[in-house]
């Protein structure tokens, strides 16, 4: 399932690790072609319940509706409007801010709002505009860097596996029930006060033996605030261990996250 990837020109780097997206999803394979994602779209059920599991580990999806397995952590879930642009077969959901930690990040007026931000889990990793990538990773490594004052280790950057910007000595990293200890990550989504909060689980990703990674990615070949592509997809890692309810009909996404203790691989 993917909403739509088919404005970004995705970096290729993302294209080897084709063995962990289908790990995500087993019987999704990776195709970056316009036309295959384009299909994805025109495809997607009119209700439809997913949530994806860590890699190696089995998703779930429920068409029509339910029934699900986890009724009391999805009835009282968030929903955010789904929205179109352009004529688009593709769907997006609108953003107000960005938060890491308690501190809002300085993206540009409207640079959210141009684009949209779109979900897929054909990417194993979120894709951020120029625009929007630079602030945030800015704002993460700075929030980071203030944690030992709380009491937390040291994080020490080491050099970065391409394709990500940013990484650490795990070795550097505190660990809590939501992966490293990291500060949380808050998509504002419309809709209400809700905010799609990431933990470390969905924030840093191990790359190699004692290496993990801030796991968002710049898009390549984007000026930055270009209206043609996203602000922001979400890959896979940022929505392991959430209850998403796709709603076509009511034009609308619901999305919950599981407790630490169930997880989409126990459902």
């Amino acid at each position: 399932m993917t909403l739509s990837v088919s404005s970004v020109s995705v970096d290729q780097t993302l294209n080897k690790n084709r063995s962990r997206i289908k790990a995500r999803l087993p019987g999704i394979d990776w195709n970056p072609s316009p036309t295959t994602m384009r299909t994805s779209v025109i495809m997607l059920p009119r209700h439809m319940k997913q949530a994806v599991a860590p890699a190696g580990g089995p998703g779930v999806a429920i068409f029509g509706g339910g029934p699900v397995p986890w009724p009391q952590f999805t009835q009282s879930m968030p929903y955010t409007p789904l929205v179109t642009k352009g004529g688009s077969p593709a769907h997006y959901i609108s953003a107000r801010f960005i938060e890491v930690g308690d501190t809002r990040v300085p993206v540009s007026e409207g640079a959210l709002a141009t684009g949209g931000v779109m979900l897929s889990t054909r990417l194993p990793y979120a894709l951020l505009r120029p625009d929007v990538y630079r602030p945030l990773v800015d704002a993460f490594t700075k929030a980071l860097a203030a944690q030992p004052a709380n009491g937390a280790p040291v994080a020490r950057a080491v050099k970065p596996v391409a394709p990500f910007g940013v990484c650490y000595d795990t070795k550097t990293l505190g660990n809590n029930l939501g992966g490293y200890s990291v500060p949380n990550v808050q998509l504002a989504l419309d809709g209400g006060s809700d905010t799609w909060t990431m933990t470390g689980k969905n924030s840093m990703v191990d790359v190699k033996p004692g290496t993990a990674c801030v796991a968002f990615v710049e898009m390549k070949g984007v000026e930055a605030g270009d209206g043609r592509a996203p602000a922001v997809i979400l890959g896979g890692a940022q929505m392991e261990d959430f209850v998403l309810d796709f709603d076509m009909e009511k034009k609308r996404l619901g999305f919950s996250r599981l407790p630490h203790f169930t997880g989409c691989g126990g459902l």
